[in-house]
């Protein structure tokens, strides 16, 4: 008797081992991946939850959400995102757990290191930059072959030390998300740091910061420091939001941080116009494509009619173009795309034209943009121009 109840206790347990997520509709299409950083010398554990149609729309590209603390943070707000898209509270997106599969820094997980800026008093901290480099060559360029993901509205999530990476990130750089959302930042190690500018280009992307009232005292006294300090900045390197949530803890925050911070991302007030996306499109993000041979971003800027033409008379396909960017590196040095016009025609077609002053030489140019499905893309431009710059005695 009792070996035939041994034999159903492992039968129980061998049927509950495995999980059919169909029947668990709120994790929808989502998908895992081990994940080896040759930059940092770890592995993660990647998770990605497809937007509901995802495959019966092989044309629609998606805002992509990354959730730092990803093994925690995904099973919830990757669930969370699609419940409040339900009530067309947030846009379809598609979401990226990154996790290190174990929590405490002795099992593996480097949050830690990965997440803060150098401090002092901890010598296990300081490895932002690395982590951020990390995303930069590694894991965003993944993503954005591998899936339908919009280069140009990425968003970082991030909790606690979470949050101090998605500051840091912003502070150092802005143009690598759009949207930044810092819940309850621990700063409580290394504030100074993040009280000063650490990039001196133009950014239009967006940081929202929420802090709960009852977080702890060591935690919000100085995340309320950076609010103030921040907010008191006229010229500020983005569009910055913050909120205090009511009645929550440092532990409470996360959902709501999240929630609050999408809808203002997403909402009029939180948006940019035209005429800064635009300027943002041709000083920053098409120079920024070429010079770090960022071929899906470039994919993503360029129509599939992209066509230049050069000064030469030469003409250059986006396949042509994307080719090129994959194998040869542009180094203009220092360089500056100065727009001397712009003109936005019924909200869909856009005309730039200005002079781009790299370091050894100068062009005139005239791009024609167009706007499908709430985004622009280049359709056709023209160099013309070209001539060495004269040295500077």
């Amino acid at each position: 008797m009792r070996v035939i109840f041994g034999i159903l206790v492992l039968c129980v347990v061998s049927a509950a081992a495995a999980v059919d997520t169909r029947y668990l509709q709120g994790l929808g299409d989502t998908r895992y991946e081990h994940f080896e950083s040759k930059v940092i010398g770890r592995d993660f554990h990647i998770f990605v939850r497809l937007p509901d149609g995802y495959d019966q729309s092989p044309d629609r590209q998606y805002p992509t959400i990354y959730l730092l603390d990803g093994g925690v943070q995904f099973p919830m707000l990757s669930t969370y995102n699609w419940y409040l898209g339900l009530g067309d509270e947030v846009p379809d997106a598609i979401v990226v757990g990154i996790s290190y599969g174990a929590i405490g820094f002795e099992n593996g997980n480097y949050r830690s290191t990965d997440f803060t800026a150098p401090a002092e008093d901890r010598d296990d901290w300081g490895g932002a930059a690395e982590f951020q480099r990390f995303l930069h060559d590694e894991l965003i360029p993944h993503v954005e072959s591998a899936y339908r993901s919009r280069s140009d509205r990425r968003i970082v999530f991030g909790q606690s030390l979470g949050g101090q990476f998605v500051l840091y990130t912003a502070l150092t750089e802005p143009d690598l998300f759009w949207g930044h959302i810092a819940s309850n930042p621990a700063l409580h190690r290394n504030l100074p740091f993040f009280l000063q500018p650490h990039s001196s280009s133009e950014s239009a992307s967006k940081v929202f910061v929420a802090s709960g009232s009852l977080d702890a005292r060591r935690y919000r006294g100085p995340a309320l420091e950076w609010i103030d300090h921040w907010t008191a900045i006229d010229d500020k390197p983005w569009q910055l939001e913050t909120v205090t949530l009511d009645g929550h803890t440092h532990l409470s925050a996360p959902p709501m941080s999240f929630r609050e911070g999408m809808k203002w991302l997403f909402t009029e007030t939180g948006s940019t116009s035209d005429e800064e996306v635009l300027k943002h499109f041709k000083t920053v993000l098409w120079p920024q494509a070429y010079r770090t041979q960022d071929v899906p971003l470039l994919d993503s800027l360029l129509h599939e009619s992209f066509e230049v033409i050069r000064d030469d008379g030469t003409r250059s396909s986006r396949q042509q173009e994307l080719d090129y960017s994959r194998d040869n590196k542009w180094d203009p040095g220092t360089f500056e795309y100065r727009i001397d016009r712009l003109d936005i025609y019924d909200d869909r077609i856009a005309v730039i034209a200005g002079k781009g002053l790299a370091e050894t030489y100068t062009y005139t140019s005239s791009n024609v943009l167009v706007k499908t499905d709430g985004r622009w893309q280049a359709i056709a431009s023209h160099v013309s121009g070209v001539a060495d710059k004269e040295p500077v005695d």
